[in-house]
This record gives C-alpha cells, structure tokens and sequence, in this order.
C-alpha cells in the first residue's frame, strides 16, 4: 500500500480526533486513490455513531415523556383529593367527599403499583421459574377469584368460553399480570352495558387466549405503538396509565415462548390474544411426530397418486413410438 500524503495524514488525524471528542456531524469526503478503503471505513463508523447517538435521543424522550405522564397521573388525582378534603373542611355535604377521595387514593396507588411492578421485576425475571399446569386449573381459579369483578361492578356483561384440555409451563406470576393486564384494559375502556369475552382455543401446538370487548377501540396510529414501553397514546381515552403495562405483557408472553397480537377497530372494540407453546412430554412428543408422519405421507399419496396415473398415461402412449424408433434403429 502506498504511503498517504501529508495532506491525507492530516486530514484523518483531524476526523480521528473529531470521533474520539463525539463531534460526528461533520463526514469524511470521499476520495479516490491512497487510503480510500480508511476513508470509507471512517464514515461507516461515524454514521453508526450517528444512528446509535439517535437511539439514545429516543429512549432519552420516552423516558421524559414517561415522567412527565407519571407526574401528571399522580398530580391531577392528588389535586383533586386537595379539593375534597377542602370541602370537608368546609362542612359541604352535597356529594360523598369522602368515597371520592377514596376513589382518588386507589387510583394514585395503582399508578405507583405499575411504575414499581415496572421496575422491580421485567418479563425475564418474571418468566424465570416456570411449572408445569393443566390449564383449567391454572385460568379456572384465576377467573373465579375476582379476574372479572371490576367489570360487574361496571355493569359489564362477561362471557367466558371452555378451556381445552392442554398442559403449560407457566411461570405463575408473571402470566396472572398478563390475564390482569388485559382484562382491566378491557373494562377501563368499555362503557356500562358493553360486553366482554375470555375465550381459549388448542391450535397444534399452542395453546391461545384471547381477551374481546366491544369499547372504544384503538386508534390505527396507536396501534402501531401499543407494545412500546412508556407509549401511553391518547390521553381522552387511556384516562391515566404508565405507559408499561402492555410492553410488560407482550416481553413475559414471548419469554414464555409464545405471541401477543391486537386487533382493533376505533369505535368497535378490541381483541387481544396471544400464543402459549403446549407442553409435551418425550412419548407425546414422539407420538405427535409419527402422527405428522402419516399425515404427510397420506398428504404425499393425494398429491403422488395422480402424478402417478399421468406419467404411467404419457409412458404407455409414448411406448408405441419407442418401439417403432428402435425397430428403425436396429433396421
């Protein structure tokens, strides 16, 4: 390699130094002839810097935005419970002051639950320890011990569906939160009167809940959104939220090894469902195998036998012309 020109030398000592400060903004022209390949190699680096340096720019502003959502949830039911208390003082009888600072109260400390929950324990730690459960008597108990409470209270009309025969490894905690999550996004956003539905389903392999109602629904823009953390989408409609609950649920749902999807119409309702792999053991895993096996080679034979027909068809229509070409041949 031949060697570079003062010039040259100057000019890379000069960008090297600019790389090393974080000064990224300025590229490294491109230039033909010595040290060409470094100078390209300067500007690929720099540009990651760039994209790296814009990464972080975003997960600075979520984070912001994330406090100041936080701030706001904690504030307004705080200045509200100031009022009320104000009223008391002040002998006003006309509404129960008392019951809506209570109201105000549970509504501030579901708003610190979320944010420690957040913090204390992501989807990897909750998903650690796993067991083995069939799964009615893991989602039967966690449906009569109040999962739906809150949407009676409301007046909302629950309908659950049979659970199918299937065994899962569960890690307990975490997929209680995820069934919590749901359905109390659920009831926050369905009117009195509206309708919720808790269904489960056997697919091959997986085994498949999904949470349906009929309120506001999500916004097309939001929907791209939902799964990311700290994303809290439009205020008039989440009436207060952290912003990690559904980032939660979808990270413990695919450390369970599983999916989570939502589909959702604005003004029509919401679906979500997500995805658990089956639990089997090595002679149900076997059996499971040869029962593919036959399936493919009845699948084969379906898809062979009128191949077959065809080329024996084409053979016998063809043999009378081989015939005649090798009689001419040994003619």
């Amino acid at each position: 390699m031949a060697e570079l020109k003062p010039n040259e030398r100057q000019y890379l000592a000069e960008g090297i130094k600019r790389l090393v400060e974080d000064d990224i903004n300025v590229p490294f022209r491109k230039s033909e002839g010595v040290g060409n390949d470094i100078y390209k190699g300067l500007e690929s680096l720099r540009q990651k810097a760039v994209e790296d340096a814009c990464k972080r720019t975003e997960e600075q502003e979520k984070v912001q935005q994330a406090i100041a959502n936080v701030t706001h949830d904690l504030k307004t039911p705080l200045a509200l419970i100031t009022g009320y208390a104000e009223c008391v003082e002040d002998g006003m009888d006309d509404k129960n002051y008392a019951e809506l600072i209570r109201e105000k109260a549970l509504q501030m400390n579901d708003t610190v639950l979320k944010i420690i929950d957040a913090a204390r324990t992501d989807a990897a730690e909750k998903s650690k320890e796993k067991k083995l459960y069939k799964a009615g008597n893991f989602f039967s108990p966690l449906i009569e011990n109040g999962l739906f409470d809150a949407a009676k209270e409301k007046g909302i009309k629950v309908k659950i569906g049979k659970i199918p025969d299937a065994r899962l490894a569960l890690s307990a905690d975490g997929i209680k939160s995820v069934m919590h999550n749901l359905v109390s996004n659920a009831v926050k956003f369905t009117e009195k009167g509206g309708k919720i539905s808790l269904r489960f389903y056997r697919r091959g392999k997986y085994f498949i809940v999904s949470v349906v109602d009929n309120g506001s629904g999500i916004s097309e823009e939001d929907k791209k959104r939902i799964f990311d953390r700290f994303f809290t989408g439009d205020k008039s409609r989440t009436s207060g939220g952290t912003g990690v609950g559904l980032s939660v649920v979808k990270e413990t749902v695919e450390n369970h090894g599983g999916d989570i999807f939502c589909v959702s119409k604005e003004g029509k309702g919401s679906k979500f469902f997500f995805t658990l792999p089956v639990y089997k053991n090595k002679a149900e895993r076997s059996a499971y195998a040869e029962e593919e096996r036959k399936e493919l080679k009845a699948f084969l034979y379906i898809v062979g036998f009128p191949f077959v027909v065809v080329a024996a068809t084409i053979y016998l229509l063809l043999s009378p012309i081989r015939w005649y070409k090798i009689k001419k041949t040994n003619s």
